[in-house]
């Protein structure tokens, strides 16, 4: 069995081997800018990727303090960086599907 470590690196964002997509984020980002807080399986089903993809997002997110636990039952809500990076995202996704339209037009 490989290591998490191998896998995602150190807590201090090292993954190497993790590329997120940007849109599998802005699926998370809309679910999460929208509540207050989200269960981890909830946040899965918005994902639309397989467990194993889903665990790496949620295990990113967290190593770069985006989003942390904030209950037992497994429940996620931005930190105050991750609402901004998030927000950003959002915005960037809107004007680039904004612009996608018109140049496909």
């Amino acid at each position: 069995m490989i290591k998490n470590s191998l896998i995602f690196g150190t807590k201090t964002g090292t993954n190497k081997k993790f590329k997120p997509s940007l849109e599998v984020l802005v699926r998370l980002a809309k679910i999460l800018v929208e509540n207050q807080s989200v269960l981890k399986t909830h946040l899965h089903i918005a994902s639309r990727v397989k467990w194993g993809s889903f665990a790496c997002y949620l295990t990113w997110m967290t190593e770069n303090c985006i989003v942390q636990c904030i209950g037992l039952d497994e429940t996620y809500a931005l930190t105050k960086n991750g609402r901004d990076a998030f927000t950003l995202l959002l915005k960037f996704n809107d004007i680039v599907r904004t612009r996608e339209h018109y140049l496909c037009a």
